[in-house]
């Protein structure tokens, strides 16, 4: 068993610390893995409806604006396809290396360095539940009052809801990378 101090060491007698560990780390790369596919989706397709838009826009010039077929809704499109990108991108970017000041803690003895990206991931962690909590707040009264995107009238709770889940993935990815700082050690459980 792990060596957890005197109260850890009655809950591991038990089993529950390292099938808990295990459970976040799975449910952790999980999390991480389906929010990468949405931000390559979602990336593509704010890319394709700027290519298209640009397109668009060169045949409307070049017919002296007989020919329109810009895109209904482009820059909304672009920017919820942006805001989902950057959300559903942030639980796969811990994993590979969020920007970090190492200045500070490079010179810190090894057990500091470890306490110190411990106790920055469960800062983040819990930014990461307030902002789920926010939003998922948010995507309830918009869901309610029935709001809609202002060009191209998408209900706008979806939006709300995906960053809810993206926040609550972040959350995950954070905890676990609290309790595993080394992404080498993921791999290992």
């Amino acid at each position: 068993m792990f060596a957890y101090g005197e109260i850890g060491r009655h809950v591991a007698v038990l089993g529950y610390v390292p099938m808990m560990r295990l459970l976040i780390v799975k449910g952790a790369r999980i999390a991480e893995k389906s929010c990468e596919a949405v931000a390559i989706s979602a990336l593509v397709y704010l890319l394709g409806v700027v290519a298209l838009n640009v397109l668009a826009r060169v045949f409307f010039d070049l017919s002296d604006a007989r020919l329109n077929f810009l895109v209904h809704g482009a820059i909304e499109q672009a920017a919820y396809a942006l805001l989902i990108t950057v959300f559903a991108a942030l639980p796969s970017s811990i994993r590979t290396g969020l920007v970090s000041v190492d200045i500070l803690t490079r010179k810190l003895p090894q057990k500091a360095q470890i306490f110190a990206a411990r106790l920055w991931f469960f800062v983040l962690l819990i930014l990461a539940v307030v902002l789920a909590v926010l939003f998922g707040e948010e995507a309830v009264t918009a869901f309610g009052r029935g709001d809609t995107t202002q060009d191209i009238h998408a209900p706008l709770y979806v939006f709300y809801a995906a960053l809810t889940l993206a926040c609550c993935a972040l959350a995950l990815v954070s905890l676990c990378a609290a309790l595993v700082p080394e992404p080498a050690e993921w791999e290992a459980i």
